[in-house]
């Protein structure tokens, strides 16, 4: 890509294309949109607790929307930070609602701000790993967390694996030359894949949810039949696409 211009045109082109008729945004993105406006609707934030769910469920909800247009402009692989965020959020979520005193394991101001106080004064920072236990038998968590090695050594982190995986190109002349990649994603079946994984990773977060609103969502009719409508768009766009043999995961059971 020659110019920021160039760039931003061609972001502005793909992401209208594909938000007009790949179905593969325009059946998925918008009922999960809608699943999560639905889902806002339904909360009682009596609590802390309830209202540490809310804003979670609040972030995730931006992070469908911010990954999907993201994904939508051709760059998958910066979509997958805000994916794996999100993953993040309801995974904690989940473990408070298990345990409510892992919120201030998580939380640990002391230690955090010691961390700021030694980058402030030039310090290297101490680790920290909070201790969060999380419960011993939860498939949906067990699914969704198994999600966050995959986007780190894939997109997340500089890792080999990012590395290798950027198109490159190269021209050589003597000892001079050229070295290009490309600055979207070319392949479309990368894009219909990562919308078909970014659906189905949405789907779990909603339900495990749901679970730390023991049931709220999937009590309520309309919002339980609007899920099964939207798993049922996204099986018939999963059986499609997997018809290659490209083992992700559907978008939800």
């Amino acid at each position: 890509m020659s110019s920021i211009g160039e760039l931003l045109a061609n972001d502005q082109d793909n992401l209208l294309a594909i938000a007009r008729d790949l179905p593969h945004f325009t059946r998925i993105v918008p009922r999960i949109d809608a699943l999560y406006d639905q889902s806002l609707g339904l909360l009682r934030v009596g609590d802390h607790l309830a209202l540490f769910y809310g804003q979670s469920l609040l972030l995730c909800h931006k992070a469908l929307l911010c990954a999907a247009l993201t994904i939508g402009r051709r760059h998958p692989d910066d979509a997958a930070a805000i994916t794996r965020r999100a993953i993040e959020a309801v995974s904690t979520a989940r473990a408070v609602k298990y345990d409510p005193g892992n919120l201030e394991r998580w939380r640990a101001y002391e230690k955090r701000l010691a961390r700021w106080n030694a980058r402030n004064a030039g310090e290297r920072p101490s680790p920290f790993h909070p201790e969060i236990t999380y419960p011993a038998e939860d498939r949906l968590l067990d699914e969704i967390r198994r999600f966050l090695g995959t986007l780190s050594d894939s997109f997340v982190h500089f890792t080999p694996e990012f590395f290798e995986g950027r198109g490159w190109k190269t021209e050589r002349q003597g000892d001079a030359g050229q070295l290009a990649m490309p600055y979207m994603e070319v392949d479309q079946r990368v894009i219909e894949r990562e919308l078909i994984t970014l659906g189905g990773i949405h789907v779990r977060i909603l339900d495990l949810f749901d679970e730390c609103f023991d049931g709220a969502f999937v009590a309520d009719v309309p919002w339980r039949e609007r899920r099964v409508e939207l798993i049922a768009i996204g099986d018939q766009i999963a059986e499609h696409y997997f018809k290659a043999p490209e083992p992700e995961p559907q978008l939800g059971e």
